[in-house]
């Protein structure tokens, strides 16, 4: 290539860059804004944000012509929402997304979701989930189970002061128990796996959290830190999704805020929150923003923000509207929804708004005979729209108020009732253990 051709190689591949900045910046047609608030976006799951940039930046940087409204709305959609399907479905959408340039296309994009979802989610609304392993290895009662955020594991929290990991098969349905975590000396109330680190954190009734460090296998775990500040049993523990902190509620009436250190070692208490006037019984972190959820005996619930090192939190709001103790809290992983779980036998979805100051309780969900100790155990699925509440397995709408409900445990079967749940992180199964004195634990889908 000669240089004056060079040069103007050169000078066509800046100015389509530079077209290409220059339309980020510019707003969203209308139609597109509304393909973006479509239902059937709100569906979905968590798309590939880096797979959209790179498309886009692939074909902006092609010698074919790119509308900027294709950059726009791939980039922002990945991003805003966050919940377009998985795997297959991701790179089918993304196709779309980043080809079309008129509203007639973005039509034909959303037709093609739509199917594309009916397919994926056939049934859904006839769930029936099935048992397909109980095991029963612990002494005494589980009180808590949940799934490894990547690897194949299960742990379980039991009565009998011991904490297990599960493997789970590759088809995930026969779990084999391959380390007895021992340590406590009181019941183990609550256990949380690190969302990206080896670490398994468990508390307990004798008034302490432990973090114990797991081998690559998990078949060996080694307590690196105990926790010690509460006055009385820890009922409820929880990690920040991204930041180095640990929270535990206890039935001191506090919850306290951890910092963690690199290798966990020396965790040091930066903040005692006080507010309740009764037992906490559950903490949660919201998955994206500076806040904490905490459930209490006294009825209700309430929302702390975070300052920035979490060494102070203030009470936004508290959420009152529950007739007994608040047994179980939950934010969704993506829409602005709290889940409250009562003993008064019912759950309710919180609308929350921008800072958290006004939630709105926009569903009530209630089952005639509902147990009571059920809802000690609420959660949401990671990228499929449902809500586990311990023996009913909800199916959520777009705008998260309850659609229909499929009983998915039991209880005649069971000889109980589901006081801990937890759903696969990926997949569309559920582990649950029925009762304070119920030694099995059981994997459904």
């Amino acid at each position: 290539m000669n240089p004056r051709r060079r040069e103007e190689h050169k000078g066509r591949k800046k100015a389509r860059k530079e077209v290409a900045h220059s339309s980020m910046q510019r707003p969203l047609p209308g139609f597109f804004a509304e393909f973006l608030a479509h239902p059937i976006c709100m569906l979905a799951s968590k798309i590939n944000v880096h797979y959209f940039e790179t498309m886009a930046c692939r074909r902006a940087a092609s010698n074919r012509a790119l509308h900027w409204t294709a950059i726009c709305v791939g980039v922002t959609l990945s991003k805003r929402l966050a919940v377009v399907c998985r795997g297959r479905l991701s790179a089918l959408l993304v196709q779309k997304l980043i080809c079309f340039r008129s509203e007639r296309a973005v039509k034909r994009a959303l037709k093609h979701a739509t199917s594309v979802l009916s397919r994926r989610y056939v049934g859904l609304k006839n769930l029936a989930p099935k048992c397909v392993s109980a095991l029963q290895e612990h002494g005494g009662g589980i009180r808590s189970v949940a799934f490894h955020p990547s690897a194949p594991y299960i742990a379980t929290g039991s009565r009998d002061k011991t904490a297990k990991l599960w493997l789970l098969n590759s088809d995930d349905i026969a779990p084999t128990c391959v380390s007895t975590l021992q340590g406590h000396i009181g019941n183990i109330e609550s256990v949380a796996f690190h969302p990206s680190a080896p670490y398994l954190a468990t508390g307990s009734n004798d008034d302490t959290a432990k973090l114990w460090l797991l081998n690559a296998d998990c078949s060996a775990a080694t307590c690196v830190s105990t926790l010690r500040g509460h006055s009385s049993c820890i009922f409820s523990v929880a990690f920040h999704p991204s930041a180095p902190y640990f929270a535990s509620g206890s039935g001191d009436w506090t919850a306290k805020l951890w910092l963690l250190n690199t290798d966990f070692t020396a965790p040091v208490c930066v903040s005692t929150l006080q507010g309740h006037s009764s037992i906490v019984f559950s903490v949660a972190f919201h998955p994206s923003a500076p806040y904490l959820a905490t459930g209490s005996l006294d009825m209700s619930a309430k929302l702390w923000l975070l300052n920035a090192d979490c060494s102070a939190a203030t009470c936004v709001s508290t959420l009152q509207g529950h007739s007994k103790a608040v047994l179980s809290v939950a934010f969704h992983p993506f829409s602005p929804y709290l889940a409250t779980g009562s003993e008064d036998n019912t759950v309710k979805l919180w609308l929350l708004n921008a800072d958290c100051s006004a939630p709105t309780c926009v569903f009530t969900l209630q089952e005639k005979g509902h147990y009571s100790l059920t809802t000690r155990a609420v959660a949401f699925h990671s990228h499929a729209p449902l809500l586990a509440t311990g023996d009913k397995l909800w199916l959520l709408n777009a705008d998260r108020s309850a659609l229909t409900l499929t009983p998915f445990f039991n209880l005649e079967e069971n000889g109980g009732v589901a006081t801990c749940v937890a759903f696969h992180p990926s997949a569309l199964y559920i582990a649950t253990s029925a009762g304070a004195y119920e030694k099995t634990f059981k994997l459904w889908r």
